[in-house]
């Protein structure tokens, strides 16, 4: 499942880049999550 963010402040330029990164403001972001049995995971983010 791949979820927008269109107000995300995120500066990466790849996938699962610096998350900690929020120099450039509403750049937006995708998260890729994964859901197996009841637990959901996080795969990544860009």
């Amino acid at each position: 499942m791949v979820i927008g963010a269109i107000v995300e402040d995120n500066n990466a330029t790849w996938v699962n880049g610096d998350e900690f990164d929020n120099s450039l403001i509403n750049s937006g972001a995708a998260y890729l999550f994964s859901i197996d049995a009841d637990l959901i995971f996080v795969n990544g983010f860009e």
